[in-house]
């Protein structure tokens, strides 16, 4: 059986290359907007952000003595 290779995170959509370089990052409204560009193709494409939540902060369990 052959292992199936995942990619995670963002690629190129055009050539596939794992790292993308940020030109410019700007916030708007109530999300982040981004230039990225492929260092392999030269190729540019806007990416957004936006915060979808936010998860409570969980104190550590003290140890028992």
């Amino acid at each position: 059986m052959t292992k199936v290779e995942i990619k995670r995170g963002l690629v190129c959509s055009e050539c596939g290359h794992e790292t993308l370089d940020v030109v410019y990052t700007r916030k708007r409204e109530s999300k982040i907007v981004r230039l990225r560009r492929c260092p392999k193709c030269q190729t540019r494409f806007l990416t957004t952000e936006r915060l979808v939540g936010t998860i409570a902060h969980r104190e550590k369990p003290q140890a028992k003595k």
